[in-house]
């Protein structure tokens, strides 16, 4: 599987040609189109961000299937701090012509900070019906007792935050088939 590591930037049209891992840390607006149009082919985007202060991210996610037996998945994983903002729409495209393909879309914020915002929209538009398709979305905290739990063992509470902030991230950063890239996005998480 060929792996990429995407720079942010405001439109990214992507048009794999074989089956391909892309991982982006989007920063301000990114726009990210993956376009299928090869049979047998298989695409996977990672998106991964740690948001402090006021930063905020606008990211929007687009996988257009245009033929027939192709694969996509589209995972979104955002830790927002302070007074920081995320806005995602994610948009599973299934053209006519697309018979048997698998899509699914997935977006998962922490919230950690007491002023965070998060607006999720994730979206299905088939016109196959032979399909498999589906999405989710979900803004949480950190769970109190799972804090507690890792206090009674001697640890502070921000290095409890820590481990479980670093537990969040590790679930989609332990796909990415690369370890140069999985430390390179660790590093820029700082988290």
């Amino acid at each position: 599987m060929k792996i990429e590591l995407l720079k942010s930037q405001q439109n990214i049209i992507l048009e794999p040609q074989e089956d391909t891992q892309y991982v982006i840390i989007p920063s301000g607006e990114a726009s990210i189109d993956l376009i299928l149009n090869k049979q047998g082919i298989s695409a996977e985007l990672f998106a991964l961000f740690a948001l402090k202060g006021s930063e905020n991210v606008f990211l929007s996610t687009r996988s257009v299937h245009k033929v027939p037996h192709t694969t996509c998945t589209i995972n979104v994983k955002g830790a927002l701090f302070d007074s920081s903002v995320s806005n995602y729409i994610g948009k599973i495209i299934i053209e006519k012509p697309a018979q048997q393909t698998t899509s699914y879309l997935e977006d998962n914020i922490l919230s950690i900070g007491n002023k965070t915002r998060n607006a999720s929209q994730p979206i299905l538009e088939i016109e196959a019906d032979d399909v498999k398709a589906s999405h989710g979305a979900t803004t949480g905290r950190i769970n109190a007792d799972q804090i507690y739990y890792l206090m009674s063992r001697g640890l502070s509470k921000e290095a409890a935050e820590k481990i479980i902030i670093s537990g969040f991230f590790e679930a989609l950063l332990s796909k990415v088939v690369d370890e140069k890239i999985r430390e390179q996005v660790r590093k820029k998480l700082n988290v």
